[in-house]
């Protein structure tokens, strides 16, 4: 995996594969279908690949230190994402690609 230091309140993610699910009595669900409060498809939902250390929040009180508010995702949580103001995109030699965004246009975890 690839070393990102990211800055402030900044987050690494990366699109889920489609799953396809098979219930014990064989019935095959087509890819995330069965969520209902996610699209059909998996523009939205992301995996998680790395956070910054959050955003600096100044002290409200005179002579206090400011101190970093840590964004609420983790590395490796799965995140449902509103993408429709824009991310940046980094595509590495791999072939992968990360979209870097601010962790507050995540709009749930799981």
């Amino acid at each position: 995996m690839k070393m990102l230091k990211l800055i402030g309140n900044r987050v690494a993610i990366e699109p889920l594969k489609p799953t396809q699910e098979v219930t014990p009595g064989g019935l095959h669900l087509l890819p995330n279908l069965h969520r209902s409060f996610c699209s059909t498809d998996d523009e939205f939902q992301y995996r998680v690949l790395a956070t910054g250390p959050g955003r600096q929040v100044k002290a409200r009180k005179k002579g206090l230190p400011s101190h970093f508010e840590k964004p609420e995702v983790l590395a490796g949580d799965r995140v449902l994402v509103d993408l429709r103001h824009g991310g940046l995109l980094h595509d590495f030699e791999d072939g992968s690609h990360w979209l870097i965004v601010d962790s507050a246009k995540i709009l749930m975890k799981w």
